[in-house]
């Protein structure tokens, strides 16, 4: 079948369910977004139809199959990348550290000649790719006064995640390429494409893969997961989200490793096309336990079969195209790892939809955008004084990033500092940004 694009199922979650999964579970208080909240797939709610469970084509199945395009898009990326390097697909595209150098020279990139360290240099290239009319998007017309009011509140800090492990993201070509061309892996661009009223919109082939990942433990088999030798440790492949400009509001689906204790806490597992059974509910009081695999349904494994063994033991936790159900109940994406201590509100295109840009060409949150001050996320649509002033007529203050976090938090200012830059590189800030 021809990759194509796909839509999502999303389940509801009443809000009195969730409240006494919360009290029992002791957990963080959920985001105040509305009376209810609902989780990716499930029983009750919009998932894959009849038609999609085989291989027949169906029209527009951005809409229709979004489980089904899931495990395609699944298959696509993680198929042996060919050399013998033991990598997948996703593996050879460009990190965040790739697209976005420190210090940024851009005065000495986009020549014939090998770029500078300063330049953005898709793995396997020696040069940065110039601007072309295919991957350029001009600004358009904004009918408001760019005028900046003052800067958002603080936020707090988020919760540390777990020790020893680590997270990657990757993006193809036509996402980097995007970035480079317009000049938005640099501060200096950011604050340049502000100004213009630039419009961010990715080209409909963008994809985006950001990976988790645990250091061998004792009793571990590595054998069951894709791994990684980083510094002479080897790194399990714990879970993933995969995020496609299939929509205009981009694809999103996250996958687990079958052994991560919690996988199905609080909002559940859900899969119409991969895996029988389709819904796993939560464990009503205790977490961090076991969930059975279930078995894969045979069109998976038909799209697994060229692929290493051991994604076999993945599975999809949802899929999400949409901030709500169709009678407006906020949807719910997130796994245990990526999401953690948080997953109970987790939306990914509602977080991802607050990834702007101010005047500055950073963001105009000083720390995670995507969570409450009480560190749930966001979910539901998104508001409108996020990006622009309460004041009439309308003050645009915040810049869509087209659902890219990295563009914001990742780029760098030609004035950062080698110390910064040293710093960046062994766990300090994510951006130099001074």
């Amino acid at each position: 079948m021809s990759r194509t694009r796909v839509s999502i199922g999303v389940i509801a979650l009443s809000i009195g369910v969730v409240a006494g999964l919360l009290l029992a579970a002791a957990a963080p208080p959920a985001a105040a977004q509305g009376a209810a909240a609902v989780a990716a797939g499930g029983s009750g709610a919009q998932g894959d139809q009849p038609e999609c469970m085989g291989d027949a084509e169906v029209p527009n199945p951005a809409v229709n199959c979004p489980d089904r395009f899931a495990w395609q898009v699944f298959a696509e990326v993680n198929a042996p990348a060919g050399g013998g390097s033991g990598q997948t697909v996703w593996q050879t595209w460009s990190t965040d550290d790739e697209t976005f150098p420190c210090p940024p020279t851009p005065s000495e990139c986009g020549g014939t000649g090998p770029a500078s360290k300063g330049c953005p240099v898709f793995p396997g290239e020696t040069r940065t790719p110039t601007a072309s009319a295919g991957h350029q998007r001009s600004a358009r017309a904004q009918q408001i006064d760019l005028q900046t009011p003052a800067p958002a509140p603080d936020a707090a800090e988020p919760p540390a995640g777990p020790p020893q492990t680590l997270e990657i993201v990757h993006r193809n070509r036509p996402t980097f390429d995007y970035i480079v061309a317009n000049d938005l892996w640099y501060v200096e661009g950011l604050e340049k494409a502000f100004a213009d009223g630039f419009v961010f919109d990715f080209p409909t082939d963008a994809i985006e893969f950001k990976s988790n990942w645990s250091l061998l433990a004792e009793g571990d088999d590595p054998s069951r997961y894709h791994t990684m030798e980083r510094d002479g440790s080897t790194y399990l492949l714990v879970a993933f989200h995969i995020s496609t400009k299939d929509l205009p509001n981009w694809f999103w689906s996250t996958f687990e490793h079958v052994d991560n204790p919690g996988r199905c806490d609080f909002i559940g597992c859900h899969d119409s096309f991969g895996v029988v059974p389709h819904d796993v509910a939560p464990h009503p009081k205790v977490l961090n336990r076991q969930y059975p695999p279930g078995e894969l349904t045979a069109p998976v494994q038909r799209r697994l079969a060229k692929l290493a063994p051991e994604f076999r033991n993945y599975r999809l936790k949802g899929s999400q195209t949409d901030y709500t159900t169709p009678t407006g109940l906020p949807t719910l994406l997130g796994n245990s790892v990526t999401e953690s201590g948080f997953v109970q509100t987790a939306s990914c295109i509602t977080c991802h939809g607050r990834a702007t840009i101010g005047a500055s060409g950073t963001s105009p949150y000083p720390t995670v955008a995507g969570l409450t001050p009480d560190f749930q996320s966001f979910n539901g649509p998104p508001r409108t004084e996020w990006y622009y002033s309460n004041e009439r007529p309308l003050h645009r203050w915040s810049v869509q990033t087209d659902f890219v976090w990295a563009i914001p938090f990742k780029a760098n200012s030609i004035g950062a500092t080698e110390t910064c830059c040293a710093e960046r590189e062994t766990g300090g800030p994510p951006a130099c940004q001074d």
